[in-house]
């Protein structure tokens, strides 16, 4: 099977905070390319917190500039995000957020 994706993923493990329709959820950015992100929302943190595709908002991280974007998808663990931002400041986004993520969690 091959990998049909344009851009690079890279895995992360760091922390979010994410605005949509003037709410805030915490999370965990789980991956991120030069032009998108799938996030992890804080289970707790998400109940009541309502979102659609196609909704706008912000990708806040700490120690950078909130990125705007959009919902591409929802699943019932994770949201996709089709982020508003050059390419190239994306890519040194993602790489700079692979310093500062947490070590990858493997299961046994």
């Amino acid at each position: 099977m091959s990998n049909l994706r344009k851009h690079e993923r890279y895995p992360l493990m760091v922390p979010i905070e994410l605005e949509i329709n003037g709410w805030c959820v915490n999370g965990e950015l789980f991956d991120m390319s030069e032009n998108g992100a799938k996030i992890r929302l804080d289970p707790v943190a998400a109940m009541g917190f309502s979102m659609l595709t196609g909704d706008s908002g912000k990708l806040k991280i700490e120690t950078f500039s909130d990125i705007p974007g959009q919902i591409a998808w929802i699943d019932e663990h994770y949201v996709g995000l089709v982020l508003e931002e050059n390419e190239a400041v994306l890519s040194m986004i993602a790489v700079e957020c692979t310093r500062i993520a947490e070590p990858a969690r493997v299961a046994i």
